[in-house]
């Protein structure tokens, strides 16, 4: 074989090996790209922003009320919130004391951000997803993911 690749891998394992390779010449499979250049952040834009719109989505949503207040502020209404009323059946719903944990993650998915965290209620520790809208719009809970 005269590749070039299985030469110079054969040539450093049984360390004949005279030349220099040039540390770029080998590709390491599973690794980051380190070269890319990080996602520059607008000028005007705060880092925070998204954190915030889901800290106030997520007050709104666990002291709502009925099961109606609460879908307003899920992820597609029309598909939880039939889901939602089997759910809670005839229990109303009573507003819920929640602490915000300090992990914050955020993954990027098509127009939106989401947001995942994890959520101190009744001494438990629970997941959560919020989706931020990067056109503005309001964020929303995932309740399927907070349901599970």
């Amino acid at each position: 074989m005269n590749c070039p690749l299985f030469i110079t891998i054969t040539a450093l394992l049984t360390g004949t090996l005279t030349q220099n390779v040039p540390a770029g010449y080998f590709p390491l499979p599973g690794l980051p790209n380190l070269l890319r250049k990080p996602k520059k952040q607008k000028p005007a834009e705060d880092p925070m922003k998204s954190v915030e719109l889901a800290k106030g989505v997520l007050t709104t949503f666990f002291s709502a009320g009925t099961v109606e207040e609460m879908a307003k502020h899920v992820r597609n209404p029309e598909r939880a919130l039939p889901r939602m009323k089997a759910y809670y059946d005839d229990t109303k719903p009573a507003p819920i004391k929640i602490t915000f944990a300090g992990d914050w993650r955020e993954v990027e998915r098509g127009k939106s951000v989401l947001l995942l965290t994890t959520l101190q209620i009744d001494f438990e520790e629970v997941p959560l997803v919020v989706e931020v809208s990067e056109k503005g719009g309001p964020a929303k809970v995932d309740w399927e993911a907070f349901v599970g």
